[in-house]
């Protein structure tokens, strides 16, 4: 991604990270996580359903993955659409077999240091990892 360039340009939902507050955290994520915390944050998908998605269900060209019926919390199947820099994440990636998306808890274990380096204050309700069924960790400092 271009230095500079803002990773996310969707209005956030009140109560989560505003888009500035997003752009440190993921400046400060590892670069191997970055598109699965770009691809929680734009599309709200809960953590333990990206850490599942294969390649096979992803269309770059088309620019969405499709989560198929039963993979989902409730069962549904859903297409969801990707941003143009979410796509260019994906697009470089050179080991296009398997998961798309770390494990959880891989993401769990760097996302502490991510939030103390970008400067990010946990409210009260906060929790130090990604919550399923949201943004990524919902209410930081709002």
């Amino acid at each position: 991604m271009a230095a500079g360039a803002p990773a996310c340009s969707v209005t956030h939902r009140t109560g989560f990270l505003p888009p500035a507050g997003f752009q440190k955290l993921f400046d400060a994520i590892p670069s191997r996580l970055q598109p699965m915390v770009l691809f929680l944050y734009e599309t709200g998908c809960r953590v333990g359903e990206a850490a599942k998605i294969e390649w096979s269900a992803v269309n770059l060209d088309a620019g969405t993955i499709t989560l198929l019926q039963g993979e989902t919390k409730n069962s549904d199947s859903r297409v969801l659409p990707l941003s143009a820099t979410l796509v260019t994440l994906l697009s470089n990636v050179t080991d296009r077999s398997g998961k798309v998306f770390p494990s959880k808890g891989v993401l769990q274990n760097a996302w502490k240091d991510a939030i103390a380096e970008a400067g990010i204050e946990r409210s009260p309700d906060s929790r130090p990892a990604p919550v399923g069924g949201s943004q990524p960790s919902a209410r930081w400092g709002v």
